[in-house]
């Protein structure tokens, strides 16, 4: 009798427990449905006392709703916290102070201080800044980066290069394991003279190159250094000529290059001016400049085939930008070795490893994935037939050339970083946000 009490009783608190959930809910739907009645435009079906109750309480359509203002709060000044947190586009609508002469900064600091005078207070302010203000911001910088360097270039390599071994097996899926008769000349092709660090790379690529003829007593072939500029940076902000202006650093190499000036090159100098034009708004998505960049190699390219029709066939070329600096055991082993048949004239693909900071430091070896693969060699009959090179081919279809040098991104002080991320594609937050002072 007490099983049958106990199951009865549960029955009891169960159908109770039921009867409770079922009049909860109906009370919950009868409020939803004034809600609804209440708020949309047209009434639903009631009964007429019901429907008049609710049209009573129901303002008109065309009158707006009744609602008691509040007395507005004090005006707060932001902090600089809060402008930290503004999206780009709201920051960049603050108007900017350009000052009437750029003034002559001493220290990155002042440099610094300038920048937050003008309103260039918020990561990505500078890339969606108007062309005007981009011009003054590279022209404070202009001081830092034309200085001279602290001391003066080691010409000679630390560990000489020993004579180069053709039947290296580290080579054999590109060369056949034997000498050439007489070693290639090397025409060096580079893009981007931006200033800043690269007047640094430029002079440590030429010496490096150099270095690949000095297990040769007498060489019996001249290099050719293909050096371009512009006016004009890859962004369309007007920059001086740094390599124009600094000739004499690299008078030991001038006989042998061939400066080429881009703006003299019509696609090339229309592509700057739309450029020089676009909106913030496009500017945020990358806008032309990658256009203006590809432009720029092909109008070197072109160039150098017209003035040098002389170069002979067999000429090895490097193309490659001025912070992937080819390694003087590789260039040897090119010069010096027959390639293989398979191999043709290219284009072999730079295995570059990469080092983003200096070279003081050391890094942890890295695997065959993390390396840099970009730049490339080939031969100058190669680029006469194609007219063009690419500085990234797939690395499946094409061979790759093992340790051919070290990618230099960010080599320099920091005023050489911040002026070439200025005209780097994408390159945003490329300066500290702004802190609040120590006593605040």
């Amino acid at each position: 009798m007490s099983r049958r009490r106990a199951c009865a009783c549960g029955y009891r608190w169960l159908l109770l427990c039921l009867l409770i959930c079922i009049v909860s809910t109906l009370l919950l739907m009868n409020d939803q449905l004034d809600v609804h009645v209440t708020n949309l435009g047209t009434p639903l079906v009631l009964p007429e006392e019901e429907a008049d109750e609710v049209s009573a309480e129901r303002a008109e359509p065309d009158s707006p709703p009744v609602v008691e203002e509040e007395p507005e709060p004090e005006a707060k000044a932001p902090s600089i916290q809060d402008e930290e947190e503004l999206a780009p586009e709201q920051a960049t609508e603050k108007p900017l102070l350009i000052p009437r002469e750029v003034p002559a900064v001493k220290t990155l600091l002042d440099v610094y201080k300038e920048l937050c005078h003008m309103g260039l207070t918020s990561p990505g302010s500078i890339r969606l800044a108007p062309t005007e203000v981009r011009d003054v911001v590279v022209k404070l910088y202009q001081p830092l980066v034309e200085r001279q360097p602290p001391a003066p270039f080691h010409r000679e390599r630390m560990v000489p290069l020993k004579p180069p071994d053709c039947k290296d097996p580290a080579w054999k899926h590109l060369l056949d394991g034997t000498r050439r008769s007489a070693p290639r000349a090397v025409v060096d092709v580079t893009t981007g003279m931006g200033g800043g660090p690269e007047l640094d790379l430029l002079e440590l690529r030429l010496w490096e190159i150099n270095a690949s003829l000095s297990h040769l007593k007498n060489p019996g072939v001249k290099d050719l250094y293909v050096i371009s500029e512009s006016a004009y940076g890859l962004r369309g902000d007007v920059k001086p000529l740094h390599f124009t202006r600094q000739r004499q650093r690299f008078k030991d190499f001038l006989p042998q290059v061939e400066h080429i000036l881009l703006d003299n090159c019509s696609k090339y100098s229309r592509e700057i001016e739309k450029l020089r034009q676009e909106k913030s708004t496009k500017r945020k998505k990358g806008g032309t400049m990658f256009s203006a960049e590809g432009i720029q190699r092909l109008c070197v390219l072109k160039t150098l085939i017209q003035r040098r029709p002389t170069v002979p066939d067999d000429a090895l070329v490097i193309f490659s930008d001025l912070d992937e600096v080819p390694s003087a055991k590789a260039i040897q082993m090119l010069r010096v070795c027959q390639p293989r048949a398979a191999a043709k004239e290219g284009p072999w693909i730079q295995m570059h490893y990469p080092m983003p900071y200096n070279l003081r430091v050391g890094c942890k070896r890295k695997t065959k994935s993390q390396m840099h693969f970009q730049g490339v060699f080939a031969t100058m009959g190669f680029l006469r037939r194609k007219k063009s090179l690419a500085l990234r081919y797939n690395i499946r279809k094409n061979l790759i050339v093992p340790n051919a040098g070290i990618h230099l991104t960010y080599v320099g002080s920091r005023a050489d970083v911040d002026y070439k991320l200025l005209h780097h594609g994408a390159a945003r937050s490329w300066r500290p946000k702004p802190r609040p002072p120590a006593n605040a």
